[in-house]
């Protein structure tokens, strides 16, 4: 891998008007012996969408999945209300049809799960295909290939595409950014900024086994409104705080696009590797990529208005008798996360987004990890890593 011969100026990174954020994330229905169901027969037709929260979400069956659109905007902590709002709703919806045929069901938010040949036979006919419209390759410029044979395949995977545009107050700056050849450089400068972090957080088999389907590095839709990021599971819709995170990084790989810093990541990564580490969802690789772009990330993270990752967090801790006051900067929340792994920080995905049980709402990144790190007894914990973590050019996991 290349090294680090471009060193990010923080001097030279200005503020910048926040992109458009939306996403069509998709999940599972699951009977309570573990088979995957039709999700047509939970939810309608994408031509009758289930709308909750006004018409601000929808609901509707895609293929074999469930699937949830919500209006985009420019503030996480909204989006973040519309997702809990379309989950709830799914939620609901599997309550519903248990009360109704007297079967347990449950929405799972799984990148991967095996289908039965009858369930598959019974379902609606678009669940036996994979797709309609092709997704492209950002880095051939081509379509990508089709996939399997979707009758005789009896896997099926849930995508979590993240969508990006310009809004009243950048369009005329930034729509260069989602035209021809401007819109690929910017998906591969997404799969170094978005792809290479969700890969270090995303450990699952499942996601590794989905993109040998589709949502390799690269892939990547053009819309009207800007671009639709087709890379990422859906793994990051299991709790507030990812679901704020992997937004947060799209808007951070917008900003660096918007000032012309790609340069700074190109010229500093194997851009093979990074394909790599996508493609095979390797832990490793991706994390020897971070270890060489963080001084850079760091530095462009450090000034403007990047709050995922910036380091000008101040938060204060109190248990109604202690108050601990301390600046925790947002990749030094993303290394803690990653050295322990998402699976011992976060449970069920309903408790995690306050749609059952009595945990308060999260707020997203910064409120949620911070509160967690102090809630699980964690602070010790994390203050032995936070050094190495703070330090740009060392990584604590």
């Amino acid at each position: 891998m290349a090294g680090n011969k471009h060193v990010l100026n923080p001097k030279i990174v200005k503020s910048v008007n926040y992109p458009t954020m939306g996403a069509d994330p998709e999940f599972f229905f699951m009977r309570e012996d573990g088979v995957a169901m039709n999700a047509d027969y939970f939810l309608p037709h994408r031509d009758k969408k289930k709308q909750v929260d006004g018409s601000a979400v929808e609901l509707f069956f895609d293929g074999f999945q469930g699937e949830l659109n919500f209006s985009a905007g420019t503030c996480r902590e909204g989006v973040l209300r519309r997702i809990r709002s379309g989950l709830g709703a799914a939620y609901r919806t599997a309550q519903t049809k248990s009360k109704a045929d007297g079967v347990k069901y449950r929405v799972a938010l799984e990148s991967m799960v095996p289908v039965e040949a009858d369930i598959l036979a019974a379902a609606h006919e678009e669940a036996r295909e994979f797709g309609c419209d092709p997704d492209f390759d950002a880095y051939s410029g081509g379509a990508n290939p089709p996939g399997p044979d979707a009758e005789d395949h009896l896997f099926r995977y849930s995508g979590g595409h993240i969508h990006m545009g310009a809004t009243s107050f950048n369009a005329g700056e930034v729509k260069y950014m989602f035209q021809d050849k401007a819109i690929m450089k910017f998906v591969q400068l997404m799969d170094i900024l978005v792809g290479i972090p969700l890969v270090i957080l995303d450990r699952d088999d499942g996601s590794g086994a989905r993109r040998e389907v589709y949502g390799r590095a690269g892939c990547y839709r053009k819309q009207k409104y800007g671009v639709e990021y087709r890379v990422p599971s859906n793994f990051w819709l299991k709790s507030p705080e990812l679901a704020g995170f992997a937004l947060g990084l799209c808007r951070f790989a917008f900003a660096v696009a918007h000032q012309k810093l790609e340069k700074y990541f190109f010229n500093i990564v194997d851009q093979d590797a990074v394909r790599y580490a996508i493609d095979m969802n390797d832990f490793d690789v991706a994390r020897e990529l971070w270890s060489i772009m963080k001084p850079n990330v760091v530095a462009a993270a450090s000034a403007g208005r990047v709050d995922v990752l910036n380091n000008s967090y101040i938060r204060r801790f109190t248990d109604g008798i202690t108050e601990l006051t301390t600046d925790f900067p947002g990749y030094t929340l993303f290394e803690f996360l990653a050295h322990k792994g998402i699976n011992n920080f976060f449970g069920n995905w309903n408790t995690e987004w306050s749609i059952t049980g009595s945990k308060p709402q999260s707020s997203g990144w910064f409120t949620g990890m911070t509160q967690k790190i102090w809630d699980k007894g964690l602070l010790g914990e994390f203050l032995e890593i936070y050094p190495a973590a703070k330090e740009p050019d060392h990584v604590a996991f």
